[in-house]
């Protein structure tokens, strides 16, 4: 199924029955993807002493317990209840009709390699002309 509209002058087409996938799978026996130095995402079977969840040790199905950590061992979706006091999920800030986005990938970079800095509650303009408008801890 085609899709195409324009939106202002700008004409956009998109394939539905080819979706690109964007985002990373977890994948708990090999490499994840880990920020914060957070423990890995791990999935084990079930284990209730008369019943375990794996078919392979014996169990009548497989049924896992699943460790992750979202922001930290995968890709996600951000929405404003990433930062704010309030629990708000991206599901509740999607609406069912289709619209643009722009997807943003880039290179992870370690923590001695940039000049980036900040806690938002605690970050203030720094003084020195040399850094004028950039932020920092103090």
């Amino acid at each position: 199924m085609e899709l195409r509209f324009l939106l202002d002058t700008t004409a956009y087409e998109a394939d539905l029955s080819r979706p690109m996938p964007i985002g990373i799978p977890v994948d708990f026996g090999g490499q994840q993807p880990n920020f914060f130095k957070a423990d890995n995402a791990q999935a084990c079977a079930l284990d209730l002493g008369g019943f375990i969840g794996d078919t392979r040790r014996g169990g009548s199905c497989n049924v896992e317990t699943i460790t992750i950590t979202p922001h930290c061992n995968g890709t996600h979706t951000e929405c404003a209840g990433h930062v704010l006091d309030q629990p708000i999920s991206v599901l509740d800030m999607v609406s069912p009709t289709p619209c643009l986005a722009l997807v943003v990938s880039v290179r992870p970079e370690t923590a001695e390699h940039s000049d980036d800095s900040y806690i938002a509650s605690l970050a203030i303009p720094m003084s020195s002309s040399s850094h004028a408008g950039r932020w920092t801890l103090r």
